[in-house]
């Protein structure tokens, strides 16, 4: 059963969209405001986010782009009172997967989350990675070696997540403190550094030489076990 989070200020609304997603067999998860709504993203992962745009606190846009810096790879479908282009063109250049002006048609809802929901199990199975004899699965986050489990931290899992997303380019240090760390700014320390040591460990990879994750100016890159870049 997919799970679905809906975040949306509008009690009434929120209730009545919730149990009629409910009712077409979905578990949903309900959240009042952006704030409280990544926090619950942290909490159950779910599949898929129904997200307001037009909220206090903390808007659907700034809920989004936090989602998505947070790592959350799940289907994100915007809610919004207003239909305009710009709108929905910021919300599919941002990250959003689809856009739904409210009041919206339940069937045409139902349509669209099935539709993302689709898409995204189609995406999650191109998401393991080979290395060699180390096997990772981004979507499960689960890893293996030669066959055997392969015990890797949430952190590690991130950094190779953000490596892959780049496809094969570099990938600034500041950029991973950023999207793995949550840093704002610029940090002076060698944490990236350090855990990359880690993880090539833990991988087989030797840092003299490393054959998957490459040291680049300013950062790091993946590539696969034939040093073509892994996508």
């Amino acid at each position: 059963m997919n799970s679905l989070l809906l975040i949306d200020d509008d009690a009434v609304l929120r209730e009545t969209t919730a149990e009629a997603l409910r009712c077409a067999g979905y578990t949903v998860t309900e959240a009042p405001d952006g704030k409280e709504g990544v926090a619950a993203a942290d909490r159950i992962a779910p599949d898929l986010v129904l997200l307001d745009i037009d909220m206090p606190r903390q808007n659907g846009w700034r809920t989004l782009q936090e989602l998505r810096d947070r790592g959350f790879r799940g289907g994100i479908i915007m809610l919004t009172g207003a239909d305009g282009t710009d709108d929905i063109v910021r919300a599919l250049s941002s990250g959003a997967d689809d856009f739904v002006s409210k009041p919206c048609a339940l069937r045409e809802l139902l349509a669209r989350v099935n539709a993302v929901l689709r898409r995204a199990r189609g995406t999650k199975q191109q998401e393991v990675i080979q290395l060699g004899s180390v096997r990772i699965d981004l979507a499960a986050r689960t890893a293996e070696k030669d066959g055997q489990p392969l015990a890797l931290t949430q952190i590690e899992f991130k950094l190779i997540e953000q490596l892959r997303a780049s496809h094969g380019c570099a990938v600034l240090r500041d950029e991973l403190l950023k999207k793995v760390w949550g840093y704002s700014s610029t940090a002076a320390t060698r944490t990236v550094d350090t855990h990359i040591w880690r993880l090539r460990q833990k991988i087989g990879d030797d840092s003299g030489n490393p054959r998957w994750i490459r040291t680049v100016p300013g950062g790091y890159r993946l590539v696969d076990a034939t040093g073509a870049d892994a996508i």
